[in-house]
């Protein structure tokens, strides 16, 4: 058996096993709270040692080999020993674990667990990092071997009937790394030098919150064509496009037709109610954030999932003028929808006339792509449609947001196309970057419809728009 230099005080951990506890300790492991790491394994085999033979087995014959072996794995700062005790007698033990050899000592002693009775099977012990380092090996880059003593239970000092088994130790794999201390160890971090997200590979991340959204600023809009003809010459219309209803102004009477108006959204320019949290005050709405992750060279840019929002408002419509207070503008505040005319029942034409919650089955998604180094593209592409007024004019955007973020500030640019009507407002983190709106349509309604404004049933054309560009504060 090879002989090992004896040091003044070893640093030993003790164990009883016995078979009472197999089932209890066979195949722990403790878990060192690092990242995964490649085992560094040694293995020994244990040798007799006879009744008053020292514990490191510097003296005697050096003893007889048996079967039995020892194994040590190093995963990070974790030790495990895995004991194949074939061929030792069937008896109680303790196991001893000594970073060098020498006496036996009785401090630095703690508990693994116990087996006994016939010869155990592999048995599997991992030791935490902080018993590890701390009672075992100490400084771990400085520990060569460990001496492996089987000791029978209850023996003090004494190694008689012991077999020792003296096994390499394992290199200490190194600690992870995290230069920058933002959470995410060097190797996987794409840059490990400046404080980032992990979420976005441990890189500076910075997010744009991006809210579109139209709406009609007026009270209410009473510009269709239908609502203007007479009810004898084509009644079918007004029925079917819901622009009027007919009812009998008393009974007995003849029908008579009374117009319906479209409801607004009542409102100017307003973060808060594009983004909707004052109700949905708007026609449609998209918001997404885009998340811009420095990697130093090359910005990449994406749109956080869970952040998108795309919603059409609730289209409502409301009887003009009717006698005996029937009508929305002749009820509660005079000239004006208010709160008191949502009445409960619809088509009946009394105060309001229909409701539709909308669909936002034709408002994309919006998606982001990468326009150069520094620049990313969100675009925001839809349809909205009055789900009150079949053949009534939908609303059409195709708009593109350009983030570019060279330098120390953020260039925001916004382009494409859009409809004349009805408003339009976008903002980026809170900040307005393109507001729009038709003449006439903040003084409470369009008297006529406007050919050029509107784009009825996709006939017209969208506007293209002149590109408007600010820099984020």
């Amino acid at each position: 058996m090879e002989a090992v230099e004896a040091k003044t005080r070893p640093r030993r951990l003790t164990a009883v096993l016995n078979t009472a506890m197999l089932l209890a300790v066979s195949g722990l492991i403790v878990t060192a709270a690092t990242s995964p790491a490649a085992a560094a394994t040694t293995s020994g085999q244990f040798v007799t040692v006879g009744s008053g033979i020292g514990c490191d087995g510097s003296t005697g014959d050096g003893g007889a080999s048996t079967p039995a072996t020892v194994s040590l794995t190093r995963v990070g700062n974790e030790l495990r020993i895995d004991l194949s005790l074939s061929g030792i007698p069937a008896q109680t033990y303790s196991v001893e674990v000594f970073e060098s050899t020498g006496g036996c000592g009785s401090d630095d002693q703690a508990a693994i667990g116990s087996v006994a009775g016939a010869t155990p099977p592999t048995l599997v012990m991992s030791l935490p990092h902080v018993t590890l380092g701390g009672e075992l090996l100490g400084d771990t880059t400085g520990s060569e071997r460990a001496v492996i003593v089987l000791d029978r239970a209850g023996s003090s000092c004494g190694c008689g009937d012991a077999f020792v088994a003296v096994v390499p130790m394992p290199a200490a794999e190194p600690e992870d790394v995290d230069t920058d201390h933002d959470g995410l160890d060097d190797e996987f971090d794409d840059c490990p030098q400046v404080p980032g997200d992990p979420r976005y590979g441990g890189c500076p991340a910075t997010r744009y919150e991006v809210v579109f959204a139209t709406f009609i600023p007026s009270n209410y809009i009473d510009s269709t064509i239908v609502s203007r003809l007479n009810a004898t010459e084509l009644p079918i219309f007004n029925r079917n496009w819901g622009n009027g209803c007919f009812a009998r102004p008393e009974p007995g009477a003849p029908e008579q037709l009374y117009t319906v108006i479209g409801a607004g959204d009542d409102r100017g320019y307003s973060y808060a109610a594009a983004s909707g949290a004052t109700g949905r005050r708007y026609r449609s709405l998209q918001k997404a954030t885009v998340v811009a992750i420095d990697k130093g060279a090359r910005t990449e840019f994406l749109v956080d999932p869970d952040s998108v929002v795309t919603d059409a408002g609730v289209s409502e419509s409301f009887v003009k003028n009717r006698p005996g207070a029937r009508g929305a503008l002749n009820h509660g505040v005079v000239g004006r929808i208010d709160p008191s005319d949502h009445d409960g029942p619809v088509n009946d034409c009394v105060l309001r006339q229909g409701v539709n919650p909308g669909s936002s089955d034709e408002i994309d998604v919006p998606t982001v792509s990468q326009v150069a180094a520094h620049r990313g593209r969100l675009t925001l592409n839809g349809v909205a449609k009055n789900g009150l007024i079949p053949l009534s004019p939908s609303i059409n955007w195709n708009l593109a947001v350009e983030l570019d973020t060279t330098g120390d500030s953020t260039r925001v640019t916004v382009s494409g196309q859009r409809d004349g009507f009805p408003a339009y407002e976008i903002y980026v983190n809170q900040q307005p970057v393109y507001q729009f709106a038709p003449t006439g349509l903040t003084a409470g309604q369009l008297p006529t419809l406007r050919f050029g404004l509107l784009d009825l049933g996709g006939l017209f054309v969208s506007q293209t728009i002149t590109p408007v560009s600010r820099v984020l504060t």
